[in-house]
């Protein structure tokens, strides 16, 4: 049964809850229910084949809420990564269709390099577009990131 939400709700979330607020949180592009948890102040996403790049969203478990349309707003996380896969990832990501997101994450490469990752899709007219900017954030281990 579909979840009856109020017409507003607060966006801010310390995830102080056992389960995510679908009502904040409305959208989850490709969703595996068994691929994420909430516990101890923190969503834990399990990292899984996939990505965002030109129109292909490919990414599970891509946790969205909707963004305000009454003036500016921003948007902060807090992210822990890990890991040694090629390209494994985590951050922010505005998405409005597969040709139409952007995304600012830590991204660990081939190489063992970690970079922040500022990337965003854009249609125009029957071209596929795809725009990316890397730089370094560190060593071979993992940085915290909190983007503002």
């Amino acid at each position: 049964e579909p979840v009856q939400c109020p017409p507003t709700f607060e966006p801010n979330d310390e995830f102080n809850d056992s389960d995510l607020d679908r009502c904040r949180w409305s959208t989850i592009i490709d969703e595996d229910p068994s691929g994420y948890t909430v516990a101890d102040g923190k969503l834990q996403i399990d990292a899984q084949a996939g990505d965002i790049v030109g129109t292909a969203v490919t990414a599970r478990n891509v946790v969205l809420q909707r963004a305000p349309t009454d003036g500016t707003w921003s948007a902060t996380t807090k992210v822990s990564l890990d890991g040694t896969d090629d390209y494994v990832q985590a951050g922010i990501v505005a998405h409005a269709s597969s040709s139409e997101w952007g995304k600012l994450v830590v991204m660990r490469r081939p190489s063992g390099e970690w970079v922040l990752e500022l990337a965003r899709g854009a249609a125009r007219r029957s071209a596929e577009r795809h725009h990316a900017a890397d730089v370094r954030v560190g060593g071979p281990a993992a940085r915290p990131l909190l983007a503002r």
